[in-house]
């Protein structure tokens, strides 16, 4: 069974918004659980998927919110990826309902949004948004952001 553990190579550098990511993982590892235990799996997976949607739902607002704060050039191109998402999670809890869907493709919806969302989309933002951050708009800004970029190429 997949256990997938909390890690500084997962944080996006927003404590709000690794909070959230930490949850995500909470319930990437209760599909899996209820995957491997299978019994009354029904029920249980469609309370799951109600707290998917209703985490994902509060997660994108919260990510968009920062999107909008730092005026992030790749926001519309984000901001699609998770009404994308929602809509292959409301998919899923309909699925999930009419026992058309198995926990095992819920399973397998999240470790594709771990993977091709948070580990790639996510860190893009995150890069943005810190360096903004730590470099400001003053005069100046622009030659810290050239250094950062500077230094992301050579890590």
């Amino acid at each position: 069974m997949k256990n997938f553990v909390w890690c500084e190579a997962l944080s996006v550098g927003i404590d709000e918004l690794d909070t959230q990511h930490k949850h995500f993982l909470e319930l990437v590892n209760t599909a899996h659980l209820i995957k491997k235990n299978k019994k009354n799996s029904k029920k249980v997976a469609e309370e799951l998927m109600i707290e998917i949607e209703a985490y994902a739902r509060k997660h994108f607002d919260t990510e968009e919110k920062y999107f909008e704060e730092y005026n992030y050039p790749k926001a519309a191109e984000h901001a699609l990826e998770h009404v994308k998402l929602l809509e292959r999670i409301s998919a899923m809890y309909d699925g999930v309902l009419f026992e058309s869907i198995s926990i095992d493709k819920v399973a397998d919806l999240l470790d594709d949004w771990l993977e091709h969302h948070l580990l790639t989309s996510d860190m893009d933002y995150a890069k943005f948004i810190n360096t903004k951050r730590e470099c400001g708009d003053g005069v100046f800004s622009w030659f810290c952001r050239v250094l950062k970029r500077i230094q992301w190429f050579f890590s």
